[in-house]
């Protein structure tokens, strides 16, 4: 009940904000065509708001149906077609309607401040609002698909130079990659993995950690990705701890879920670990990693974390892995002594929205730590924006990343 309570109010807020957007188009287009009638533009409201309502209104009468019938389990349309024209369209259109009523809004309260001091040009001022929210939307019209376009078909490498006084001679010029959130799926298919796998490969890495988060959900798609993952290539091995997604290959055993991902993982050479410690030993020195499980389905107790994210003194370079950058975790690390905490989850956003100045993502009211790099005392904090992508299967201003961190010794 909650989650259809949640579901209902979301589209509420979408409804309003289309209307909001549809009230300002009719604005610009009435000053840019005049002999628009009203029962013209009451048509074409009606039509715009089905046709960018089809994925919506489908999902609504597939629900009742469930209902109804008490079908515990059903298939969306999920073909070429559906997903092409209907799907990726409507979340394109919802970020060209998003992003252009932030800047409407904006609009809004400057003609509000500016009408107490020109009252006498309002008329200038009516012109100039319907010419400025014209060139905002055509603006966006431009820049969100090919920015949708983008962030689908690249990817780019974030070089981090991480220096630590005393680092062992053996471990200066380590090359070490962090990626994560992989998610393969129907969207995410093998042409994207393998890309995006080739080009990590490409850096020569000496050592591989994965910030979970294999699959997007459904067992299917198992084995294509422990079989892509396969194919990367370090001199000390591939290791992955535990993302959300890799709870839910069957949604109510996320223990089955876990554990196949783990032997399909591991029959390809990447091993994934369970709030346990490894220790690398490289020539003469040796890294140690913690592989700390926490996420939506399995969440770490306190006396748990106490005992998995001690550092090892012993080691030349501690790093505590983990799924999710919650500030809880990154404070235990960084009060422990690790050197580096690296993490995934939040796809840098996935939809971040432009604005001056800011950075408007739905990821922040979950952490703060949504991409980039972070200094929490001593510690360096890495968020990898990851590859693939959960709810709307597009990405917008959050290209797909890897991290490239090079070990220097100071």
């Amino acid at each position: 009940m909650f989650y259809f309570f949640r579901n209902l109010i979301i589209l509420l807020i979408l409804f309003l904000v289309q209307y909001y957007f549809v009230r300002k188009a009719e604005k610009f287009l009435v000053f840019r065509f005049p002999g628009l009638s009203k029962y013209g533009k009451k048509f074409q409201r009606i039509v715009f708001f089905i046709f960018i309502n089809i994925y919506p209104l489908v999902t609504i009468v597939l629900w009742i149906y469930k209902t109804l019938f008490g079908i515990a389990d059903f298939e969306y349309p999920e073909n070429a077609f559906w997903d092409n024209y209907i799907v990726i369209p409507f979340w394109v259109i919802q970020l060209i309607i998003l992003q252009s009523v932030l800047f409407f809004a904006t609009i809004d309260i400057l003609k509000f401040a500016i009408s107490f001091f020109t009252k006498k040009r309002k008329d200038t001022l009516e012109k100039l609002e319907c010419r400025l929210l014209l060139l905002i939307t055509a603006g966006f019209l431009i820049y969100v698909p090919l920015r949708v376009y983008h962030d689908w078909n690249s990817v780019s490498v974030r070089v981090v130079e991480y220096s630590k006084k005393n680092l062992s001679k053996d471990l200066d010029d380590f090359r070490l990659v962090l990626i994560s959130d992989i998610q393969v799926d129907k969207y995410t298919d093998g042409k994207r993995v393998l890309r995006y796998i080739n080009k990590v490969n490409s850096l020569q890495p000496d050592l591989i950690l994965i910030g979970g988060d294999i699959i997007t959900s459904g067992p299917e798609y198992i084995n294509s990705a422990a079989d892509h993952l396969g194919k990367l290539s370090s001199l000390y091995g591939v290791y992955s701890c535990i993302g959300d997604h890799d709870n839910w290959a069957y949604r109510p055993d996320n223990a089955r879920s876990r554990r196949e991902i783990t032997e399909a993982l591991s029959q390809n050479n990447v091993k994934m670990l369970d709030n346990k410690k490894v220790k690398l030993i490289v020539e003469n020195s040796s890294i140690s990693i913690s592989f700390i499980t926490h996420t939506y389905s399995k969440k770490i107790n306190g006396s748990l974390l106490d005992s998995v994210s001690v550092p090892d003194a012993g080691s030349d370079l501690n790093i505590f892995l983990t799924h999710q950058p919650q500030e809880f975790l990154a404070e235990k690390a960084s009060e422990n002594g690790f050197d580096i905490m690296l993490a995934g989850h939040t796809h840098g956003g996935q939809i971040t929205l432009f604005y001056p100045f800011f950075n408007i993502s739905p990821t922040l009211f979950e952490t703060k730590y949504i991409k980039g790099d972070f200094r929490i005392g001593n510690m360096l904090l890495s968020v990898n924006r990851g590859l693939g992508m959960s709810v709307a299967p597009v990405r917008y201003n959050s290209t797909p990343e890897i991290t490239f961190i090079i070990l220097k010794r100071r």
